[in-house]
Order: C-alpha cells, then sequence, then structure tokens
C-alpha cells in the first residue's frame, strides 16, 4: 500500500500521461498508475543505481512493460515524448538544481508536479520569480506535512507576497490541515518574536493574521 504522500501524487496526475518520475527511487508511484491503467507510459529516473535496480525488479515482478528506468540526473536525459513531469521526496537546493539545469525541457510538458521535503517557501519563491502558472496544490498530512505543487511555464504568472507565502491555491482551498498546521506556526512565531524582536518575524506574524486570523 502505498503512503498518503504518494497516493496524493498520483491522484494529482491525470489519466493516460507519459509521466517521468525523477528520483522515483524504487518505482511505486509509476507501478500504482500502471496497475490502474492510468498510465500510458513511464519513465523512472534515478541517479543511483542501487534504487534504479530495485525499481527494475518491482517494475519486472509487477509485469509492466510499459515502463522504462533510466539512470540520470533529473531532467538532462528526460524523453521528448514525456507529458507530465514529478519531481518528489526531495529537498530545496536538489529540486532547484534540477530546474533551474534544465528549464527549457519543461516548455514542452504539459505540467509538472513537485513535492519539496524542506524550504518550501525558498521553492514557491524561486518558482513565482519564474512567473510560473500555479494551476493546483495540496496540502497532505502523512508522516509529516507535505505541499504538492503543480505547475506549467507556457504561461506567465504575476503572485502577491501572501501567495508565495502560503500558496495561491492552498490559500483559496483552506484545506483543515493547512489551518491545523499554522495555528501552532503562529503560535511559536509570537514567542519567537517576544524573545527576539526580529522583524521578519513581525512580517509572517502578520501575513498569518491578515489572512487566516479568522480560523483560529
Amino acid at each position: 500500500m502505498l503512503s498518503k504522500r504518494l497516493l496524493a501524487l498520483a491522484d494529482f496526475i491525470d489519466d493516460n500521461e507519459i509521466v517521468a518520475d525523477i528520483g522515483s527511487d524504487h518505482a511505486l508511484l509509476l507501478c500504482y498508475l500502471a496497475d490502474r491503467k492510468r498510465l500510458v507510459k513511464g519513465y523512472a529516473i534515478d541517479i543511483a543505481k542501487g534504487p534504479l535496480k530495485q525499481a527494475k525488479k518491482n517494475i519486472t515482478e509487477a509485469k509492466h512493460n510499459n515502463i522504462d528506468c533510466l539512470l540520470a540526473f533529473g531532467l538532462s536525459e528526460l524523453p521528448q515524448d514525456t507529458t507530465v513531469v514529478v519531481i518528489a521526496g526531495m529537498g530545496y537546493k536538489t529540486i532547484k538544481d534540477i530546474l533551474t539545469n534544465d528549464w527549457d525541457k519543461l516548455q514542452s510538458i504539459s505540467y509538472v508536479i513537485i513535492q519539496c521535503n524542506s524550504q518550501i517557501s525558498l521553492l514557491r519563491r524561486f518558482l513565482a520569480e519564474r512567473q510560473v502558472n500555479i494551476t493546483d496544490e495540496l496540502w497532505v498530512k502523512d508522516y509529516k506535512d507535505y505541499q504538492l505543487i503543480k505547475f506549467n511555464i507556457k504561461k506567465k504568472k504575476d503572485y502577491l507576497e501572501k501567495e508565495i507565502y502560503f500558496g495561491p491555491c492552498l490559500l483559496k482551498k483552506k484545506q483543515h490541515d493547512f489551518i491545523s498546521y499554522y495555528k501552532k506556526h503562529y503560535s511559536k512565531l509570537l514567542k519567537n518574536y517576544k524573545l527576539s524582536n526580529k522583524e521578519e518575524l513581525k512580517k509572517e506574524i502578520i501575513l498569518i493574521e491578515e489572512n487566516l486570523k479568522d480560523f483560529f
């Protein structure tokens, strides 16, 4: 059974796509989609030989002939027929490097799905500076809090500071786990601000008060 995080990623992918899963680890996401006949073709791409070996084993045992494994870093060997790119389970710096190195390759992609394990605010600012078109987001509570971002670069879009901080779609949805997280985060910010009086903490507190205080 997939984790809630991977299930959410699977639900974020439309049917009948050609999906490149970057850093696919054991190809669990692609196998899940193939099991349910939702996948035209899949590419499990990983920089490490060990996980890729296990991915090949999983694919073979599941008898999926529409998933290929590629040893490569990020998007460097991205197959031309790919329609969807998934980059999940990595930190901000790694994801930023992957995107920066081959940004132009995203032009032909229908959409990209990202799930970043660290410094999500920096990643969202990185995307906002490039004016990507964020079409959907999802807050997922699993072993920890995760945020999924779906975007494309075919259309340029500008974002307000509050949209960069919270996520434009997350701010509209205001999911229960999203509100719960910011309640706790707000309390921590208040305590830290009383001790340090730092201006950046005050700005963050004001952003939360202006946009979410009605839910506290």
